[in-house]
């Protein structure tokens, strides 16, 4: 008996002549196997939910650097002339939300320049110092010095004011200005 076809059944052909009575031939077909289900897709995955606990006065504060950051503003005429007094205007403020301590101003005046007055100021060697003490956080002082300039005064002169305080770094800033010699004109005297 030779399978026919590539099926789970078998045809079996036989010839008449060749198969005896005592000859027997039992097929058991074997049951054909179901097809298997495709597995069904699984289900997504959720991470679960986390609610962060609710904000309260209490626990671990927030930590927050404190400190003081000065800035200072000089500022001057542009312009000026020969035996002129020049009012420099010199501005301090504190941008930092702490108190500085400490603080002082050194303004440099330019060579040739005369020291004339200052607003709570000393004057040596040239240079105008200005103790301010403290200042609070968004607080200011503003302070005033005044200089003449020779007769023959002539080109650009750079006033320097340098502010500083306890524990930090020494800030400056410039007021340029520039001078023209005066200018003395003299008639002739006019007779009779």
């Amino acid at each position: 008996i030779v399978p026919v076809n590539g099926d789970d059944q078998a045809t079996a052909t036989a010839r008449p002549s060749e198969l005896n009575a005592s000859a027997q031939v039992t097929f058991t077909p074997t049951p054909p196997t179901p097809p298997t289900p495709p597995t069904p897709p699984a289900p997504p995955v959720t991470p679960p939910t986390v609610t962060p606990p609710p904000a309260t006065t209490q626990g671990t504060p927030t930590q927050v650097t404190r400190r003081a950051a000065l800035r200072i503003t000089k500022t001057g005429p542009a312009r000026a002339r020969g035996l002129q007094t020049v009012t420099y205007r010199i501005v301090v403020r504190n941008t930092g939300n702490a108190v500085a301590r400490n603080v002082v101003v050194r303004d440099v005046l330019p060579k040739g320049l005369a020291h004339v007055r200052s607003t709570k100021g000393t004057f040596r060697n040239g240079v105008v110092t200005f103790r301010l003490g403290t200042l609070r956080p968004g607080a200011s002082k503003v302070v005033r010095v005044v200089v003449k300039a020779p007769s023959n005064a002539r080109g650009r002169k750079l006033n320097v004011a340098t502010v500083s305080a306890t524990g930090l770094r020494p800030v400056r800033d410039t007021a340029p200005t520039v001078f023209r010699p005066l200018v003395v004109r003299v008639s002739p005297a006019v007779t009779g």
